[in-house]
């Protein structure tokens, strides 16, 4: 399960946080602020984020205050040694049922 504060006050570049993700603490690094990204139901006002989860997970997160998480993707690494990172899931918005 997914639990991640993202912040809804004024955000700007490269602003970096921590949050509580997925059992353990992420770093966050605020990369786009009021973009748009085209989805399902339309095109969606984000923020975009990287998190930085140790070494071997980086989650890239489009965010919008009223539709929580627009779309995430995850890659990972299997070794130390040789970071190759692949992509893990994506999960995006596509329709919203009332």
């Amino acid at each position: 399960m997914i639990h991640i504060y993202f912040a809804s006050t004024r955000l700007l570049l490269n602003d970096t946080y921590s949050t509580f993700n997925e059992g353990s603490t992420e770093n966050f690094i605020v990369k786009g602020v009021n973009d748009t990204l085209p989805t399902g139901i339309g095109d969606v006002p984000v923020n975009y984020y990287e998190g930085f989860k140790g070494p071997q997970i980086i989650d890239l997160i489009w965010y919008n205050e009223y539709a929580w998480i627009v779309r995430k993707s995850q890659y990972r690494t299997r070794t130390l040694a040789l970071p190759f990172f692949y992509k893990h899931y994506t999960y995006f918005l596509d329709d919203i049922v009332y």
